[in-house]
Parts: structure tokens; sequence; C-alpha cells
């Protein structure tokens, strides 16, 4: 009864390790209890029992692990609650009061609970989930939270956003947002928190704000950033209405001073700006605006180039960047034209090397379009064949699909030569050397094939023998050597009319790759076209008398 009317007990600095029965029995008017820094271990459901007026309890320091559900449920008029620096592993027990203090704890998990607060300490505990930052912004009510120095990094989305239409404050400072952020997944974490007025999220690890994230909070005027490893600030990461902006200890290398035109006062100090035209507006900015740049000047300052490596942004002067630019617009039209010129060349080097063929084909087709005279045989052509061709009879089954039927009249009426070779057109029953005789002979151009098979054949030996006869006597270009195969030319050398001729008159191979066939093919039809000027024989020249002078 003496203490009735008592307002204010203090217990703290003392050693009670149990509050005994009934305890609080008479303090009727009690409304401040403070048993802190005590040996306190559990609470009980009848510790609190008959402080009818209690409004605050402070509990900090306590070693709480347990408390019983019941122990705070009966007191009706309890507006704050401190239990920091205790060892509580769960809130199951609280009631709705106004003001929770349970920072310092070992709270890994929130249960799913009726809870109604205005103010509510949850900073160095042990919460890891965001699903548990969403219940706590759904808490009616709320206008304060406080989780600095959780352990935020997944996003489990058991529970959606739903928005909190009080919370004003909020702190997440000292988390690793960037984890659960990295994963693609609770960008929408803020969503509808309308009237939240300042976000700290400092020292989060962030590397990016993900796209629309503070997009809802139209009535956020301050925002903490700082201590994170942001590189850069990207057009609508910032709320429009923003007017505070701390994102030093970055790694900013540049910042567009546009992102800061509705603010008041920013913080930009220990970034890694890299001292280039291009931070040119944010210098001429700095320089000139009336926003409250926080902050030593000598710590914005240049990290590169190294020449200027600590000077700050204010002493850095961008005279040069007028002409720097117009190097710049040189640098990319130079650039664009050798990209261009490249291309075409790289296009140049497939086409003649992948689609030559095909390219030969379409230009042959374009030539056939054009107007052309056809060549007229003169009637005083001493020759019965435009060519023979010589060849292996081994050879023969190559030979005439590969030649015959795109170059002998016979084959095809397309065809515009008329062709002499063995198999059909040597007399049976003759010497087999007059029909070499008259074959070379009688044909315009002789076409020798030389494979493996034509240097062992005697025969063929001995026609190229007679062509090269022909081409001596007559001193014309009658002769037309192919050689067909990998033949090396240490095999040619065995055969001295083959070596001779090499060595000193044009011949063809054929073509290795198939698309070069088509125009392998064009190029022998004109050398059997092509007609050789014959050399005055001596037996034209006029003998005239001679006459003595004397």
């Amino acid at each position: 009864e003496a203490l009735k009317d008592l307002k204010l007990l203090q217990l703290a600095y003392n050693k009670i390790s149990r509050i005994a029965e009934e305890a609080f029995y008479g303090l009727d008017s009690l409304q401040v209890l403070n048993m802190s820094y005590n040996l306190l271990g559990e609470l009980y459901d009848s510790d609190f029992s008959g402080l009818r007026q209690v409004a605050y309890i402070d509990l900090q320091n306590n070693h709480i692990g347990i408390i019983q559900s019941q122990t705070f449920r009966f007191l009706k008029t309890l507006q704050t609650l401190d239990l920091r620096d205790n060892a509580l592993k769960t809130i199951s027990f609280l009631p709705s009061l106004d003001t929770i203090f349970l920072g310092s704890n070992k709270l890994a998990a929130l249960p799913d609970m009726e809870l109604k607060a205005s103010f509510i300490h949850l900073s160095e505990n042990r919460l890891e989930d965001l699903d548990d930052l969403y219940f706590l912004l759904q808490v009616p009510g709320l206008q304060v939270l406080i989780l600095n120095q959780n352990r935020f990094s997944s996003c489990g989305r058991a529970r959606g956003p739903a928005g909190s239409l009080s919370l004003e404050t909020l702190f997440l400072g000292r988390n690793m947002l960037q984890l659960a952020w990295e994963t693609g997944f609770c960008w929408d974490v803020f969503k509808g928190l309308s009237r939240l007025r300042v976000l700290y999220l400092n020292n989060n690890y962030l590397t990016f704000l993900p796209p629309g994230a503070l997009g809802d909070l139209s009535a956020l005027r301050g925002l903490d950033l700082s201590s994170n490893r942001l590189m850069a600030l990207a057009p609508g990461d910032l709320p429009a209405n923003l007017e505070v902006l701390d994102v030093s200890r970055n790694q900013l290398l540049s910042l567009d001073p546009n992102l800061l035109a509705s603010l008041t006062a920013v913080d930009i100090t220990h970034n890694k700006f890299i001292c280039e035209c291009d931070l040119r507006s944010l210098v001429v900015w700095l320089n000139q605006t009336n926003v409250t740049v926080l902050g030593s000047g000598a710590d914005i300052s240049c990290m590169y180039p190294n020449a200027l490596a600590g000077t700050p942004l204010s002493s850095v002067s961008m005279e040069d960047c007028d002409e720097e630019e117009v190097l710049e617009a040189l640098r990319l039209s130079l650039f664009v034209s050798s990209m261009v010129t490249l291309t075409l060349f790289l296009m140049t080097v497939f086409v003649s090397t992948k689609l030559r063929g095909l390219c030969f084909v379409c230009y042959r087709a374009a030539c056939g379009l054009l107007p052309t005279v056809q060549a007229e045989r003169h009637e005083s052509e001493p020759y019965r064949y435009d060519a023979y061709l010589c060849f292996s009879g081994r050879d023969f089954a190559w030979v005439q699909r590969a030649l015959l039927r795109h170059l002998d009249a016979q084959y095809s009426a397309q065809n515009r030569f008329n062709l002499c070779f063995e198999e059909r057109d040597f007399v049976p029953g003759r010497e087999h050397i007059a029909n070499i005789q008259d074959a070379v002979w009688g044909s315009r151009k002789v076409v020798c094939l030389v494979s493996r098979h034509f240097l062992r054949d005697g025969w063929c030996l001995e026609a190229f023998a007679y062509a090269q006869s022909r081409c001596v006597s007559d001193a014309d270009g009658a002769l037309i050597l192919v050689i067909v195969g990998s033949l090396s030319q240490y095999q040619l050398m065995k055969h001295r009319g083959i070596a001779g001729f090499v060595r000193k008159r044009h011949y063809l191979r054929w073509p290795e790759d198939l698309q070069d066939v088509g125009w392998f093919l064009h190029t022998l039809s004109q050398h059997i076209l092509k007609r050789e000027k014959n050399t005055i024989r001596d037996g034209s020249i006029q003998l005239q008398a001679v006459v003595t002078v004397s």
C-alpha cells in the first residue's frame, strides 16, 4: 500500500535471475518498469501480474531466451517493450504494442501471427528470407521499421507484396539484398509503399537497382545507397520526388547530372570517377549547381586516368573536350567505314572461296542474254576437227563425264565443238600411228589430258610427241596441255618432252574444287577457239637479181 502511487521502478544493473510470484502486486499505478542489465533467463505468464497501468517495460541486456505466450497478453496498457540484447528465437509471445524493441537477438524467422505496432526494431538478428520482410511490411499502422544488420539474402516468396499505407521510414542497411535480387526475384518488395519517405539501403553489396524497384515510392524524399558496389545509375532508377541522395562509397565511374535535378542535397564522395570527356556534364554541374553537395570536395575525385588520380572533379579542366568530340565523331566514322570495308572484304573472300562457281554460272547466264555475233567458220578452214583429245583409254569414263558431255557436239546439240578422240574417230584396222598423225594434223588444237595413266601409255606419249613436232614446224600454239590429278613436278620431269613444255609454255590444270569446273571448261573452250598467227615462211619472200655496179 505504501507504493500504490509509485509510477517508475528502477531495478536495472542488479543480478535478478527470476521474478517471484506476485512480486508486483500492489503497484497499481506503476507506468515504467526498468529491469535491464540483470540475469533473467526465462519469463513466465504470471511474472508481471498486478501491473495494471504499466506502459513501458525495459528488459534489455538480460539472458532471456524463453517467454511464455501469455506473459504480456494481460498488460492492456503496455505500449513499449524493450527486449534488446537477449537470446530470443521467436516472437510468438508478442501482443499488439505501439513500440517494440527486439534488436540483437537470435531471430532467424518470424512466425505467421497477428501483429500491430507503429515502431518495430529488429536490427542485428539473423533474418535471411525476404518473406519475413513482406510480413513486416503488412503490419497494420507500422510507421518505422528498423532491420539493419540482418542477413536478408534469399527470396522465398510465400507472401506477396501488400504494401503498407502507413510506413514512413525503413532501415535495411547492412544486409545482402544483392544475393536476393540477382536471382531476378523479389524486385517488388517496395511495391505499394506510397507513404515511405526515408529508405536506407546502405551496405547491401548492390551492383544494380532492379528496374522499377523504387517506382512506387512517390513520397520518398531521402535515399541512402552508400557503401554499395554501384557502377552506374540509369534513368528511372531514382524516384521522381527524391530530395536527398547518398551514393557515397560506391564504384560510380560516371553520373548523369539530370538524375540529380530534383535533389536538394547529394553525397557522391569516395567513388571511382573516370575523368574523361564523358564526365564533362557532371563537372560543369558540380561547379554551377545550387544543390548542396555533401562531404569534402577533395573526396569527389578522379580515379582514372593515372595522371589525374586523386584530383578533385572541381579542379579538372574540360577545355579540350570540344576537340575531343570532333575526334570522337571522326573515330566513329573511321570505325564505321573500316567495319564496312572489312565486311565487304570478308564477303568478297567468302564469295570467291565458296560461291565463285555460282558467280561464274550467273556471269555466263548474263552473257547469254546479251546479243552476240556468232563466229562463222571459214570455208577455207583446213581442219576437220576443232580439237583432238588425247588421253589414256583407262581415263575414258572420266573424260566422257567431265569433258565430252559438255564440249562435244555429238553428245549434245548445245555443245559447239567437233572433237576427235580414239574410241570413236580412229579408223579400225588402220595403223594406230597413222590414226594419230591424221588426228594431230587434222585438228585445229591438240588437247593432251596428262594423268598417271597418260604417262604410262606409250601411244599417248607418241601422240604428244607428234603434237609437239607440229608446234615446232608450224610455229603455232596448237598444243594444249592439261594436268589431271595430283601429279608432282618430279613425275612430269621424268618425260623430257612434257618437262620442256611445262617449263616453257602455259598449261592448264584440272581444278580440285568442283565449283571451278565451269570456269575451267570456259577457259579450255577459249583456248580451243583461239586462232594463232602463223609466222611468215621464208618461201614467201620474193628474191631480186643483184646487179653489180662497175
